[in-house]
This record gives C-alpha cells, sequence and structure tokens, in this order.
C-alpha cells in the first residue's frame, strides 16, 4: 500500500510567557456589530457593563430622558434637570451626530443623568469624553470662582463614600469628596482644553479599610495632541470605608452657572464590580500609550481565551487603520493588533511554510 507521510519542518507557534495575546479578531469592525477576540491569557472573567451611552437614540433637541431607551446599552436611572434644557444635540459629537448638551447657564446647581449599582459595589471604572465650546465659560468662570463636577460617584447621597473624578477649581482639577472618611483627595490633570473633545477614563476599587493603604485609584486621559496618558496611578489609595458602597454615579454632576456655559458628554462606559477594569478598546496607533484617540467596545462574553464584544467605532472613519488592545483585570494591556474600521475581519490558521510530502512504497 501506498502512504503520504507529512512531515512539518522547524514549525513552531510561540506566544509570549506572559501577559495576552490577541491571535485574530473574527467579525466586522463596524459600529453596532459583535466581534470575537481570540488569544490567550485574557482573564477568566471581563466587566459587568452597567451601561454604554452614545446618546443616539433620539433627535437633535429632543430633551434628555431616563429609563428603558436612554442608552445604546442599559438605562440611565435617574436625572436632576433644574434648567429642564439639558438636551440631544448635534452641535459637537463623537460617535455618530449626537451628544448630550447640559445647559448651566440660567443656575448653579444640578443638571445631570445618574447611574445606579449594588449597594455592595467597591470597583468601578467609568470612561467618557468631555466638551465644551471655545466661546464658552467653564461653570462659574463669569463669576470668577469655577467649581465644575464631571463625574460624581457616591454611596447613597452625595456625603457618603462620595468623590467627584474630578472637579474642575479654577485652574486646577482636584479628586475629593465631602465624606470625611477616609476623605481622600488628590490634584490631577486631565489635559483638557476648550473646543477640543478630551477623553477620560477613572478605575478605582475600595481596599480593606480606610486605614488599609491598599485602595487603588487611576486616571487616563486623551485627546488629539496628548497620547494616552496614565496621569494618577495610586495602589496605596485610602478611598473608600470598610462598610462603604459606590452605589450611583452622575455625569455634570454639580456646576455654578456662568452665560453661555454648556458642557457636553459623549460615549460615557460604566463597568462595575468585579473586574471592572478589564475591557477592549480599539485606539489609532499600535502602542496603547501612544493613541490619541480610542474607542472602547462594550464585551458580552468573556474568557481567557476568547472573548465577544460590539462595537463602538467612535470617531473612527469607514477605512481608517486601528489596533485592537486587551486590557485584563490586573490592567495589564495586550500588544495592538491592526484591524480596519468597516472591514469584516476573519480568522484564520496559517499553515506551517516548510511542509513537505512524502511517497512510501
Amino acid at each position: 500500500m501506498n502512504k503520504i507521510v507529512v512531515t512539518a519542518i522547524l514549525f513552531t507557534i510561540c506566544w509570549p510567557s506572559f501577559g495576552q495575546t490577541v491571535s485574530s479578531v473574527s467579525g466586522s469592525i463596524t459600529d453596532g456589530e459583535s466581534i470575537t477576540i481570540s488569544g490567550l491569557s485574557f482573564g477568566s472573567n471581563g466587566p459587568t457593563v452597567s451601561i454604554f451611552a452614545d446618546f443616539e437614540e433620539a433627535s437633535n433637541g429632543d430633551n434628555l430622558t431616563t429609563g428603558p431607551g436612554s442608552a445604546n446599552f442599559g438605562e440611565w436611572d435617574h436625572a436632576l434637570q433644574e434648567s429642564g434644557n439639558n438636551t440631544y444635540s448635534n452641535i459637537a459629537s463623537v460617535s455618530g451626530s449626537l451628544s448630550a448638551r447640559f445647559d448651566n447657564t440660567p443656575y448653579s446647581g444640578y443638571n445631570y443623568l445618574g447611574d445606579e449599582y449594588p449597594d455592595t459595589n467597591r470597583e468601578i471604572l467609568v470612561s467618557w469624553w468631555l466638551y465644551l465650546p471655545s466661546n464658552n465659560y467653564y461653570p462659574g468662570e463669569s463669576g470668577g470662582t469655577i467649581n465644575w463636577k464631571q463625574i460624581w460617584v457616591a454611596g447613597t447621597g452625595t456625603n457618603d463614600d462620595d468623590l467627584v473624578i474630578p472637579v474642575q477649581l479654577t485652574t486646577t482639577w482636584l479628586v475629593n469628596g465631602n465624606d470625611p472618611d477616609p476623605g481622600y483627595s488628590n490634584y490631577t490633570t486631565i489635559g483638557f482644553t476648550k473646543g477640543r473633545w478630551s477623553r477620560v477614563t477613572v478605575w478605582m476599587k475600595g481596599g480593606t479599610n480606610s486605614t488599609s493603604n491598599d485602595g487603588n485609584f487611576h486616571l487616563w486621559y486623551l485627546n488629539e495632541d496628548h497620547d494616552m496618558t496614565h496621569q494618577e496611578s495610586d495602589d496605596t489609595a485610602n478611598i473608600l470605608k470598610e462598610s462603604g458602597a459606590w452605589e450611583r454615579m452622575r455625569i455634570n454632576a454639580y456646576a455654578y452657572s456662568s452665560d453661555p456655559c454648556y458642557p457636553h458628554f459623549d460615549d460615557v462606559y460604566v463597568a462595575y464590580g468585579d473586574y471592572a477594569r478589564a475591557r477592549v478598546e480599539i485606539g489609532d496607533a499600535s502602542t496603547y500609550t501612544s493613541c490619541r484617540n480610542m474607542t472602547i467596545l462594550r464585551p458580552t462574553a468573556w474568557s481567557t481565551t476568547e472573548i465577544t464584544a460590539v462595537v463602538n467605532q467612535g470617531s473612527f472613519a469607514e477605512d481608517d487603520a486601528a489596533y485592537l488592545f486587551v486590557v485584563d483585570s490586573d490592567g495589564n494591556v495586550s500588544d495592538g493588533y491592526a484591524v480596519t474600521i468597516g472591514a469584516s475581519e476573519s480568522a484564520s490558521i496559517t499553515a506551517p511554510t516548510s511542509l513537505t510530502a512524502t511517497k512510501v512504497e
């Protein structure tokens, strides 16, 4: 009988000995489509996503809403809109054609949308894009005292387990809150200027107790003039008391009045609970820290070797060259995997380059 013997010569698959690796992406890299990411060492668990809001569910000029249908995924649970003129707006946006436009002109106070979490929650990741027209005042600037609490995370109220991440005070940005236990406070920056969108991402996790020095506070920002900057990396933070919990988050949470003053928010993403830091992102550079434009995807399933996620195209255009990154729950970032926006990617198996066939009589 004749037999064929197939021999693979010098064929070796080499995986890194540490960190996660993306080996393939399948599916269309198009807004709203689901893709599958294959590889190694992603971690066994992904985030619990509470909300992704791109503010595309209404028409220009409609009032911002809460409840079912108020976000692309999840829903805004509560709001306080003293001005009554907080709207979906086409003046400026990151993804799609609309963003959330808040009116801080007539009142000093509350004009916000809020999201809520279980009373056991001690970990949260919030990512958002922020914009203020170049001809606008910062909140309170016309009166000489700026106070803009753009993102406010709290427990049962704004004096319980609360942190503003961050608040703008005059020319500085400050992470702090009203609850003196533990009373975390830290000056920072987010590279923000008027007339330009900037993205800010904050991950924080409560430690053992108020004095344990083992909580975490991390802040990143980027914009068209700034590479991804890991501005705060505090892993010795006394950030949440032992009995504390972060039960709510508000965007444009509190602001002094100025005229005109119309902050815009877009592509707001929140994950909470264990593994909240794990995420999938697409950026405009092969190295994570070199990106000046990024968009965050919404994972729907997560395992050590495979992730499915819904694409948010952000401000990327069709045919843009981009790179996909996986960040695990320990904060490790994969190398960038090259993708093309709008293209259909397909997983493939590469045959050995040195393959011989020998006929045996």
